[in-house]
């Protein structure tokens, strides 16, 4: 019985700290490159991997057209001051092309784009995620 209020205590913690319904991401120290994302809906928790990951984040991503994507400089350009109003609204953000949604690229604090493979951006999910007990994660439900 106590198991279970502080199972449901933890979900709705959860719930409220999702970021506006897109749901959490968590690891754990104890299980070493494996995130979890749990959802906002039912509270349950997914292993998230290479092959699923755009899948869940669909919500982080921007689309833009080419045009909106070219007036971000990349990661090679040095000293470039144009279009500091956008780059400031997509600063840490997922951006992706309307019609080619397999590309993505991240705008980092810098204010510049770098195209990402999946295995970027698992790492860049990383750097969101929410530090979790093994205790704790082990009672949210799969």
């Amino acid at each position: 019985m106590l198991i279970c209020k502080i199972y449901s205590k933890d979900v709705a913690q959860i719930k409220k700290k999702s970021v506006q319904g897109i749901g959490l991401i968590l690891k754990c120290p104890d299980y070493i490159n494996e995130l979890w994302y749990v959802s906002p809906v039912d509270g349950k928790k997914k292993l998230i991997t290479f092959t699923n990951a755009r899948i869940f984040f669909e919500k982080l991503i921007i689309l833009i057209d080419e045009k909106e994507l070219m007036k971000i400089p990349s990661i090679y350009e040095v000293n470039n001051k144009r279009n500091l109003t956008l780059r400031k609204k997509l600063r840490g953000k997922f951006v992706s092309l309307k019609d080619k949604k397999f590309q993505i690229w991240h705008i980092d604090n810098e204010l510049k784009r770098r195209e990402i493979s999946n295995f970027d951006f698992l790492d860049l999910l990383g750097t969101y995620a929410k530090e979790i007990s093994k205790e704790k994660l082990e009672l949210i439900p799969k």
